[in-house]
């Protein structure tokens, strides 16, 4: 689920992981994790080839049940992974939001092919206004254009926590900003960049 291009090129640039606030005890943490999964792997491979040779070939089930079990398991697997890639690239609301009540459920994203192959992709929202999640805006924009807009450049920082723009952490972002204008009472729209900017 972690596993993407950003995070390897966090792990891969030198002082990615510190830029994050890690240290070595939260390197040493996942080291430990990281072992703990191999050595109960390892366990239960040694109690399995332990077992195979103590007691021979396990005959409690059926070859041949065993194997279409497999192939059942196999086809339901790929085809619930292809429906739930029609139905986020078609739009099906219905069933592809079934998944947002399974912990830790992984999509399958595929646009591009299904583009290829000639289905008519089109994105769906991720919040739905009718339902009443979004009431913006409660009235009707009223904008007054001035005689000489201001130039705003909008520097945005991923996942910046707002108590690290002081003199110490980031003294040459603190100098900058005695010059420039803070707004210090936003309420952010979320916790990421782009919900945050909105």
């Amino acid at each position: 689920m972690f596993i993407n291009s950003f995070v390897i090129n966090l792990v891969s640039t030198p002082g990615g992981l510190e830029s994050l606030g890690a240290s070595t005890a939260s390197k040493l943490t996942f080291v430990a994790i990281a072992a703990a999964f191999l050595l109960l792997q390892a366990l239960l491979l040694a109690a399995t080839l332990y077992a195979y040779r103590r007691f021979g070939e396990p005959n409690w089930i059926p070859r041949r049940f065993f194997t279409g079990l497999l192939i059942l398991f196999a086809v339901t697997t790929v085809g619930e992974r292809l429906v739930y890639a029609y139905t986020t690239a078609t739009g099906v609301a219905s069933i592809s939001s079934l998944t947002l009540k399974v912990p830790y459920y992984l999509g399958l994203s595929a646009r591009g092919v299904l583009h290829r192959l000639g289905v008519k992709v089109k994105r769906s929202q991720t919040f739905q206004l009718a339902q009443g999640n979004l009431n913006y805006p409660l009235h009707p924009l009223e904008v007054t254009t001035p005689a000489a807009p201001l130039n705003i450049v909008w520097l945005v920082s991923e996942s910046w926590r707002a108590d690290t723009l002081d003199a110490e952490i980031m003294p040459h972002t603190w100098a900058f900003a005695q010059n420039a204008q803070r707004f210090t009472h936003n309420y952010s729209g979320g916790n990421g960049t782009r919900v945050g900017m909105f």
